[in-house]
């Protein structure tokens, strides 16, 4: 909860080891955020101009990963019922993080906001995903990746050979 008017700030950040591979530059990965906007007591008078969302990846100290700005305004900028704010976006590595490395992932929410009367203006963020990376989205792991294109070759392989009359594995034994 913020209770000054102006630029209202909220960094939120996560960080572990890097497992089962690295990440190359040029990456794309994918984001997905969700969060609420509105005002506690009255907030007579109280809008929101706008806000800004940031995701930053970083290998170190050293940032290799940035979304840019994520920008949106409230479509009721008094906020007279809680605004959710849910979308989708992505980042570009522009450089590679190795197995092993410790990434840590940090999201700056900034909401540019003027007080009125007794206005408090509360984020909620409603879960621990609120803010993350969509490993959900779809993209199998590069490992995954090949034992498909393994069995979907071998497939197309044994095929072939049985169309030819030369497939490989017999029945009989």
């Amino acid at each position: 909860m913020f209770v000054d008017g102006g630029l209202a700030t909220l960094t939120i950040s996560a960080s572990g080891s890097l497992v089962n591979a690295g990440i190359a530059a040029g990456t794309t990965i994918p984001l997905n955020y969700v969060f609420s906007l509105s005002f506690q007591n009255g907030g007579t008078g109280a809008t929101v101009t706008g806000w800004s969302l940031d995701f930053d990846l970083l290998d170190g100290s050293s940032i290799i990963g940035d979304s840019g700005a994520i920008n949106g305004v409230p479509s009721d900028t008094s906020l007279s019922t809680i605004e959710v704010f849910t979308n989708t976006a992505s980042m570009t590595t522009t450089a590679a993080a190795l197995q092993g490395d410790n990434l840590t992932e940090e999201v700056t929410l900034s909401v540019t906001w003027n007080r009125a009367d007794l206005g408090e203006l509360v984020v909620n963020v409603p879960q621990p995903s609120s803010f993350d990376y969509r490993s959900t989205s779809g993209v199998p792991e590069p490992g995954t990746m090949g034992l498909t294109g393994s069995v979907l070759a071998f497939g197309a392989w044994y095929l072939w050979h049985r169309k030819k009359g030369l497939a490989p594995i017999r029945s009989d034994r």
